[in-house]
């Protein structure tokens, strides 16, 4: 089972991912952020158990999805975590050598391309 934790600032956005991914049986959406701070927060004064996060990367004022992928991976390397964002292109080849994000993956995707995708990161190494 891959528990997941979806960080949006859009609530429908957030909602519908949360939606067709419950009924896939090998992930388990296990909380929900609308802001960068609120999902490094999560971690700072929890001790969850979540594999990997898919996180856009504008999520309005405040931090964006890569300084919040930076700060959670100090505090918890082993997490996998997907940027999920309309500029994946651009961003993936400005931050591409940053190691706090695993993988970066279009918003227009199909919901097929989203269960691959972190089903994928959850077994890279390290």
């Amino acid at each position: 089972m891959i528990r997941l934790l979806i960080v949006d600032d859009t609530d429908p956005v957030r909602w519908r991912l949360k939606s067709f991914l419950e009924e896939e049986r090998d992930i388990e959406v296990v909380g929900e952020a609308k802001t960068g701070e609120e999902a490094v927060s999560y971690f700072s004064s929890k001790e969850p158990s979540i594999d990997v996060i898919l996180m856009d990367y504008n999520l309005g004022n405040g931090i964006n999805g890569i300084e919040a992928a930076e700060k959670i991976k100090k505090m918890k390397p082993e997490i996998k975590i997907i940027i999920f964002s309309i500029e994946a292109d651009f961003l993936s080849s400005k931050y591409k050598k940053k190691a706090a994000v695993d993988a970066f993956l279009y918003k227009g995707v199909s919901t097929a391309e989203i269960i691959e995708c972190i089903q994928a990161v959850r077994e890279f190494p390290g």
